[in-house]
């Protein structure tokens, strides 16, 4: 049986960062706030570089925990 490993620390927060950039664009929301949200919420963080190259990432999802963490929706 083969199992992959997470992915190294700096290639989740470079997908974190990517996500954030993508939110940012499509949203009014500073990229610095999203950011720090989707890190304190460990986003991406048990991925395997498999994943980091291959899974989607459902933006809209992660764009509404982000405006719900800011109080942008209720």
């Amino acid at each position: 049986m083969c199992t992959e490993t997470i992915a190294p620390e700096y290639e989740i927060e470079n997908r974190r960062r990517w996500t954030a950039t993508k939110i940012a664009s499509q949203s009014d929301m500073k990229y610095e706030d999203i950011l720090e949200i989707l890190q304190r919420h460990n986003v991406h963080g048990n991925w395997t570089i498999w994943e980091i190259n291959n899974r989607p990432v459902d933006y809209d999802e992660l764009q509404e925990m982000v405006e719900e963490e800011l109080g942008w929706r209720r």
